[in-house]
């Protein structure tokens, strides 16, 4: 049962909708990862090599194997660390490290 427990909590957080106000991906022609806002202009410059939507004002972005949150002003809430992340919902997010997941809070 533990198997299958992230994915299934994988696919009810994937269901949170981003606001239409959040800047949102995008890849720039090199590959690299940002953020633009409805006008397509640059608010968090590309630097990462992925970058997920924000939900609760915090996106998942990674750099190599290294992953963390950023907030809509590009700042690093979440500093990057080995492991995997998935989407805040209700201030909590899932995280792996190694073998293990536990969740991170907002703050």
């Amino acid at each position: 049962m533990r198997v299958f427990a992230p994915i299934l909590l994988m696919a009810f957080t994937l269901g949170t909708a981003a606001f239409a106000d959040d800047p949102y991906p995008f890849q720039r022609s090199d590959g690299k990862w940002g953020y633009v806002n409805d006008d397509h202009c640059w608010v968090i410059e590309p630097q990462f090599d992925f970058a997920d939507s924000f939900y609760e004002g915090l996106a998942s972005v990674s750099v190599g194997r290294k992953r963390g949150y950023v907030n809509e002003n590009g700042a690093m809430q979440v500093p990057f660390s080995d492991g995997f992340n998935q989407r805040f919902s209700d201030g909590l997010a899932p995280v792996q490290f190694g073998r293990k997941w536990g969740y991170i809070n907002d703050r």
